[in-house]
């Protein structure tokens, strides 16, 4: 059986063989593998993240959790032009960013778990995915609205969590990129 180059930088990896992963022939493969598909799931999975980052960042400042549906909390003291338009127009779109936000955690979540079963142990070794967890889930929790005065009391600080590890995570994104 005749040896794949793929396979032999996977094995490479797999052994930990840092030194033959930086000969010529074997960077040159890493090249073409990352142009060739690399590349484009890279950037796609990053889009994707900004943008849940974008809809969360709007949903956490314009929501008003101690106040059960009211998006538009923040612009109360307005006073030019229709103020019924106004509000309801960005009641609507604060709705819509709920929605995307609840959309764009649960694909983040199916990431994860096809990350979790490529990974398998390896997986829980990387505190970043526990940041991920936490970040989903709180976001998700934030955001749907509960049916209990309980869960209510904790909205503020779940959404608090959640903005906060959003953009945690985003940096530590960039900083794996780079």
């Amino acid at each position: 059986q005749e040896a794949v180059p793929l396979t032999a930088l996977d094995k490479m990896v797999k052994y930990d063989r840092k030194d033959l992963l930086l000969h010529p022939v074997s960077s040159a493969l890493l090249e073409s593998r990352w142009r060739s598909y690399g590349c484009l799931v890279f950037t796609l999975n990053a889009l994707l993240y900004v943008t849940y980052v974008i809809f969360l960042t709007c949903v956490v400042t314009m929501m008003n959790p101690l106040r059960p549906n009211d998006t538009d909390s923040h612009i109360g003291n307005l006073t030019t032009g229709n103020q019924t338009e106004i509000n309801d127009k960005l009641s609507y779109f604060g709705h819509v960013c709920q929605v995307m936000v609840v959309i764009l955690a649960h694909l983040q979540l199916i990431k994860e778990l096809i990350q979790m079963y490529q990974l398998r142990l390896n997986y829980f070794t990387d505190l970043t995915n526990y940041l991920e967890w936490t970040l989903y889930v709180t976001s998700i929790l934030y955001v749907v609205p509960a049916g209990t005065v309980a869960v209510n009391s904790y909205r503020i600080e779940m959404g608090a969590v959640a903005i906060f590890l959003a953009w945690i995570v985003l940096l530590l994104y960039i900083q794996r990129s780079s």
